[in-house]
């Protein structure tokens, strides 16, 4: 997630209209005028007043992978291994 390139930090407070498709830093926020349209991505306008103040503080979702021996269930990031490095066919053990 970020705002013109600059990444929006863990629990910063970032402005929105929505569809997260756009999005401001405080800093970029701040510089917008009460007045003026803000013409977004989809073509559309909208005004500051409408843009929504939202935290980024969620957690990404994490990727699971299935023991073929136990069945058990480990984080990827636990068992060393992703996608991009191990065939999704191949049988995995923990």
């Amino acid at each position: 997630m970020s705002c013109g390139g600059q990444k929006i930090k863990r629990n910063a407070i970032y402005y929105t209209k929505g569809s997260q498709q756009n999005i401001w830093c405080g800093k970029c926020y701040a510089k917008l005028k009460e007045n003026e349209s803000i013409i977004l991505d989809d073509g559309s306008e909208t005004r500051k007043s409408r843009l929504h103040e939202v935290k980024n503080n969620s957690n990404p979702e994490e990727t699971w992978v299935r023991c073929d021996d136990c069945k058990a269930n480990v984080h990827q990031v636990c068992a060393l291994t992703n996608d991009r490095i191990r065939n999704p066919d191949e049988k995995f053990f923990c």
